[in-house]
């Protein structure tokens, strides 16, 4: 994976393809463009990983003198949608509530639990939705400008027209502002009419923006003309350090134990999680009702995601759909289980499995275990329990290390 260019058609040697733009031309692996330019491949990134983004351009004429150049990356979320402007500027973490009562189509007021943080003359002030179809109180799935508010009440710009949003539902304080990621800009004063070389880098995933999985590139140019060729992004690192973590490592000989809370980022994440079941005191089929796995800001990443049971997948499912209710369930065979692929490595919180719980039943042989390869597996809960309306809650601990003659061995687990 390293050293290798994530872009595709990169240098121009395929002409155009995966390029577009207007005026859009390609001769001799220099591509040229009037104003922006986009890519369009989907590059998966990490926050465990660093990169490197490089490129040569030169600007051909100077359009609008008040317009300013950038090269971006255009962040999207794991479901592949862009993540947008007015859905990850949290204004203030004091400003996290909830409503106090519902809020529905053609409301122009929505009344909340605590607004004494929401400002009332702040610039693109936005009440922002945080529920399952976004990501905790960090994203929202939309937000609404507001005009004022009168204690707990505030006004909305315009009348409500995004469904029925129950009251609890977790809402905070958004603002406008960038979706994109500058690696680096070009002011209007230094465009260079010359062929320049450029080079930038930086950690994939949270750093670009909050739940950032993918990313594609492009360039804000407005009307200038520009040319480019060598367009790269490499992979450079597969593991982010910490100064902690660094600095512990070169004083490594006069230790005795690598300490849990002094591990590197990347050495306990994990990518599937998979419960198993044999049948229970009821029957010899098994069933699960819902399947929740946090991450460590507690966000329940499983939410609306797809999952396999036995050698069946189910999408949409409805075990991750947020609704714990014994009749709303899906089953299997006796020697089938679930398995949930997060897609990328992820820190792990806790777990929490419902069974089929209605007749206060107890499954056989019931493991739960995580993996960050689907090949070596660590068990995180193992025992039979009767089922009941609040199933398990797992909590994930971390898994200590230890080292010989000075080195980490970071897949040697130790289980204490």
């Amino acid at each position: 994976m390293l050293s290798t260019n994530l872009i595709s058609n990169g240098d121009m040697s395929h002409g155009t393809q995966h390029w577009s733009g207007s005026n859009l031309t390609v001769s001799n692996g220099v591509l040229t463009v009037q104003g922006s330019l986009t890519h369009d491949q989907f590059i998966p990134v990490s926050s465990n990983r660093k990169y490197r983004l490089t490129y040569d351009m030169k600007v051909n004429n100077i359009g609008t003198s008040s317009s300013p150049f950038y090269s971006v990356l255009f962040p999207y979320d794991n479901t592949r949608n862009m993540i947008g402007i007015h859905t990850t500027n949290l204004y203030n973490t004091n400003c996290n509530t909830t409503l106090a009562a519902e809020l529905k189509n053609g409301d122009t007021t929505a009344t909340l639990t605590d607004a004494s943080n929401w400002g009332t003359n702040l610039a693109y002030q936005r009440l922002g939705i945080c529920n399952k179809l976004a990501w905790g109180y960090n994203r929202c799935s939309n937000s609404y400008s507001y005009s004022s508010k009168n204690g707990n009440v505030i006004t909305l710009a315009s009348a409500w027209n995004a469904g029925t949003i129950p009251s609890g539902t977790k809402v905070s304080l958004f603002r406008n502002g960038s979706t994109y990621y500058y690696p680096n800009n070009i002011s209007n004063a230094n465009l260079p009419a010359d062929w320049t070389h450029y080079s930038i880098e930086f950690y994939g995933g949270n750093t670009i923006r909050y739940s950032c999985q993918y990313i594609k590139f492009g360039t804000l140019g407005y009307s200038h003309n520009c040319s480019f060729k060598n367009i790269c992004l490499e992979c450079i690192s597969d593991i982010q350090y910490n100064e902690e973590a660094e600095n512990f490592d070169l004083d490594l000989s006069k230790q005795g134990v690598f300490t849990s809370n002094l591990m590197r980022e990347d050495c306990d994440k994990i990518r599937y999680v998979r419960d198993k079941i044999s049948g229970s005191t009821a029957n010899t089929r098994n069933h699960w009702c819902e399947f929740q796995v946090f991450n460590d800001v507690d966000e329940n990443i499983a939410w609306g995601r797809d999952v396999k049971v036995g050698t069946t997948n189910y999408s949409n499912s409805v075990i991750t759909d947020g609704i714990v209710s014994s009749p709303h369930y899906i089953g299997g065979n006796t020697g089938d289980y679930l398995l949930f692929d997060i897609g990328y490595l992820e820190n792990i919180s806790k777990i929490h499995v419902w069974h089929y719980y209605s007749d206060n039943r107890t499954y056989y042989n019931n493991i739960t275990e995580v993996s960050r390869d689907g090949v070596n597996w660590r068990t995180v809960y193992q025992g039979e329990q009767t089922e009941t309306s609040s199933g398990n809650e797992i909590i994930v601990h971390p898994v200590p290390q230890l080292f010989k003659n000075g080195m980490v061995y970071a897949n040697d687990f130790y289980e204490f």
